[in-house]
């Protein structure tokens, strides 16, 4: 999902030579902590709250306001906006193109459509979240390894034991995975009983992820194990040219073979 499918578009803005006090008085009467400063449909500035404790009301909002005022492509994707506005600590951000201002996203409405990208069973993001991952990295041709983990036997834990049982499953084995995840790790329920991991570990550090995730673990009374396809950039031949579609395909692939593998032997 991109920035421009959910931004508001009206914008509330000032002129640069209106006087810091009006500024003040349309931000307290809209309730909001802060304008836009635009002259001629160009985004020039931004006045902020702090800005106006700053600075005498008499003054001019030119010489109050921000000038290096971070912004977002409307072609940006909302995890790319969350990002900028973790990093700077910001409420609001501007959605341009170009030198024009079409629009604003705000913290509020961002974590909303976030929260919507999140598995409510186990708790971690859908599969939209690990796709823009993906891609970004990609398109910075930054090498990452994918784990695409299957759950042994889960159609017949639900079948046996109920839903609700292979409910608790689904839980477990995603707090067992977090417990070995570390900041360069991204995680996924992609559906049902499938996981994504994209890592930026090196392949030995990788190899002992998928190590520790496929070990098996007792649930009540039953054995929960997992089948892992993995996918070695540097390993990957013309990875840059794959998509992303492309790599989760093959990795899904080899979980598959995996799985096949496990059950001749069994």
């Amino acid at each position: 999902m991109i920035v421009s499918d959910v931004m508001e578009k009206n914008i509330h803005s000032v002129s640069p030579d209106k006087s810091v006090r009006y500024a003040s008085e349309k931000m307290t009467s809209l309730r909001i902590g802060s304008l836009l400063v635009m002259d001629q449909g160009k985004l020039v500035g931004i006045i902020t709250s702090r800005d106006i404790r700053l600075t005498h009301p008499n003054r001019l909002v030119a010489d109050a306001m921000t000038k290096q005022v971070i912004t977002v492509p409307y072609t940006a994707t909302i995890w790319e906006a969350n990002e900028l506005m973790k990093k700077f600590q910001i409420e609001r951000i501007p959605v341009v193109t170009e030198d024009m201002c079409v629009g604003i996203i705000t913290k509020g409405n961002l974590q909303e459509l976030i929260g919507k990208s999140t598995d409510l069973l186990t708790g971690v993001y859908k599969s939209s979240y690990i796709e823009y991952i993906g891609e970004r990295l990609l398109k910075e041709k930054q090498l990452f390894n994918l784990l695409f983990i299957d759950l042994d036997q889960f159609g017949l834990i639900n079948k046996l034991y109920g839903h609700p049982f292979g409910n608790d499953v689904l839980r477990t084995f995603v707090n067992k995975l977090q417990l070995f995840l570390k900041n360069e790790d991204y995680l996924c329920r992609y559906a049902g009983d499938e996981f994504i991991i994209i890592t930026r570990r090196n392949k030995e550090d990788t190899m002992e992820l998928v190590r520790q995730a496929s070990n098996f673990f007792e649930f009540e009374h039953i054995k929960i194990s997992a089948s892992i396809g993995v996918i070695i950039g540097e390993e990957t031949k013309h990875f840059f040219a794959l998509s992303m579609r492309d790599i989760i395909e093959k990795a899904s692939v080899l979980s598959s073979e995996q799985k096949n593998k496990q059950n001749y032997a069994g």
